[in-house]
C-alpha cells in the first residue's frame, strides 16, 4: 500500500518503520505517565481509541486524496497509539493472573499472538478482492470491537 498507493520507495518504508519503532518506545513512556493520571485501564482505552480514530482518518484521507504527508502522519500516530499501551495491558493482565499461573498464561498468550497469522491471511483475501484500504477499514472495525469489552 505504501509503495503502490502512496508511491514510497522501499527505503522510505524502511525508514518510516524504524521511526515508528522508536516512536512506540517513546509513546510507551507517555502511556505510562497517562496511566498515572487516568489509571491503566482508562489510559489503555484512550490510547487504543485514539489509534482507531487515527487509522480511520488515514483510510479516509487516503481515499479522498489527502496529501501524502497527512496520510503518513495519521499512520504514524495510529501505530504509536495502538502499540504504546501493550505494557499497560500486560501489567493489568499480570495483576489478574495469580503468580503461580503466569507461565501458563504466557503460553496461552503465545498461541493468541500466533492467531495474527490467520488475521493476516483474512486481510490478504480482503486486499485481493476489495483493496488495501478496505482491509484497513476491516482492521479498524475489528479493533473497535475488541475495545468494546473494556468500555
Amino acid at each position: 500500500w505504501m509503495i503502490h498507493d502512496l508511491g514510497l520507495s522501499p527505503a522510505a518504508v524502511g525508514v518510516l518503520s524504524a521511526g515508528v519503532m522508536a516512536g512506540i518506545a517513546a509513546a510507551g513512556s507517555g502511556a505510562a505517565r497517562l496511566a498515572k493520571a487516568l489509571g491503566r485501564a482508562d489510559a489503555t482505552i484512550a490510547c487504543r481509541f485514539g489509534g482507531i480514530v487515527a487509522f480511520t482518518a488515514m483510510c479516509v484521507g487516503s481515499q479522498l486524496g489527502a496529501p501524502r504527508p497527512v496520510v503518513l502522519a495519521a499512520y504514524y500516530v495510529r501505530m504509536l497509539l495502538i502499540n504504546c499501551a501493550f505494557g499497560l495491558t500486560k501489567s493489568i493482565l499480570h495483576d489478574c493472573v495469580p503468580s503461580d499461573q503466569r507461565a501458563r498464561y504466557a503460553a496461552v498468550d503465545t498461541v493468541n499472538q500466533a492467531t495474527w497469522a490467520g488475521s493476516a491471511a483474512a486481510g490478504g483475501l480482503i486486499v485481493d478482492r476489495w483493496g488495501a484500504v478496505s482491509a484497513f477499514y476491516a482492521t479498524s472495525a475489528a479493533q473497535l470491537l475488541a475495545l468494546a469489552p473494556l468500555l
